[in-house]
């Protein structure tokens, strides 16, 4: 599993060209980074800018940071985590 990931901000249908990749300028790494990924998306869901379905919010919680948060893409909706591969094989 990806240990570092990206919070995006996108469209409904995930558009490459409406990915915002400086949305929110972090790297998320490691146990504190998926906390700090966590409080991202906690605090869009409550300001509306995402939404969730077809999960509750503390199964999507356990889900970002005891889980695989890539799975999360399934239930939220104008928003996409993207796990980066820890380094690059030349």
């Amino acid at each position: 599993m990806n240990t570092n990931f990206l919070y995006l901000h996108c469209d409904e249908h995930r558009t490459n060209s409406s990915m915002d990749v400086v949305c929110d300028n972090y790297l998320y790494s490691g146990v504190a980074g998926l906390k700090a990924l966590w409080r991202a998306i906690k605090r869009d869901i409550e300001d509306g800018v995402i939404k969730v379905s077809g999960i509750p919010i503390p199964k999507l919680r356990l889900m970002i940071l005891i889980g695989n948060p890539e799975e999360a893409n399934n239930y939220i909706k104008y928003a996409f985590i993207l796990g980066l591969e820890n380094h690059v094989s030349v």
